[in-house]
């Protein structure tokens, strides 16, 4: 009933996200994700709003960002059970933990994974930052990439929850033909939301083999509060009569309509 009262609403124009203006700040934090199809929507993981903020860089520069995890307290890596690793890490709800400790990553630039470059390897709790310092090579190609966590154990949760943004490399001064340059760009980021598979993963990342419970804030509203993935709400949720299958929005928003001229051409960056 949710998703025909959607679908029968007068489509939103597209609103791009917002371009970050230097210096670089992205903060990671609570942010509320729309779920018309459904009604109502979700607390999730992100950087204030679905997708995050657009950064453009252009090569040969330093692109420098501040990383604030301004996400509350949560259980660390050490909830996870690494005995359990040999089961393998897909569906595993034993290697989800850490979900409120992260970090940043540039997915698609060639550059380097040292230090405070592209480091996978580094996080930040709650309520810490980070300082990233990415050289971009000169001879870099000009592209249309994207940003988002790279925690271990987390990243799932995190990146498909909603914490993700482009990441535009310029293409260099008279590299495109001017007619190419010259035309208007179109942001659309699409993002897939996957409601059983963000409710499973908090409530394994809180719950499963803890022996223990911690209160679910994410990923819950009032038909799913508190969500314990039973065998009985999973085969429900997944694939009984109230199964919720995936669902794209484009910059956030569920079926949303672009206007643009008759006859004039656009760059659409996806």
């Amino acid at each position: 009933r949710a998703r025909d009262e959607a679908n029968a609403r007068e489509p939103e124009e597209l609103r791009e996200p917002e371009v970050l203006q230097k210096p670089y700040k992205l903060k990671l934090q609570q942010t509320y994700l729309p779920t018309p199809w459904i009604g109502g929507g979700f607390w999730t993981r992100a950087y204030g709003s679905i997708p995050g903020p657009t950064i453009r860089v252009k090569p040969g520069e330093l692109l420098e960002i501040e990383f604030e995890n301004a996400l509350g307290p949560g259980p660390g890596h050490s909830s996870c059970d690494i005995n359990m690793a040999e089961v393998g890490y897909a569906m595993n709800p034993s290697m989800i933990c850490a979900l409120n400790t992260s970090s940043l990553h540039t997915h698609g630039l060639h550059v380097h994974g040292n230090g405070n470059g592209d480091n996978v390897l580094r996080s930040a709790s709650p309520g810490q930052s980070l300082k990233y310092e990415i050289p971009v090579p000169k001879n870099h190609m000009g592209g249309t990439h994207w940003y988002h966590p790279h925690v271990h154990h987390a990243t799932a949760s995190q990146a498909g929850g909603g914490a993700h943004g482009a990441l535009i490399v310029d293409d260099p001064a008279e590299y495109l033909p001017k007619e190419v340059a010259d035309m208007p760009e179109k942001m659309l980021f699409l993002s897939l939301v996957n409601i059983p598979k963000m409710v499973r993963l908090e409530a394994w990342g809180l719950l499963k083999a803890k022996h223990e419970e911690t209160h679910q804030v994410l990923w819950k509203n009032d038909k799913y509060p508190d969500f314990k993935w039973t065998d009985d709400e999973s085969e429900d949720l997944e694939h009984g009569e109230s199964a919720i299958p995936p669902q794209l929005v484009v910059n956030g928003q569920y079926h949303p309509k672009m206007t643009i001229d008759e006859g004039k051409w656009y760059r659409l960056r996806m």
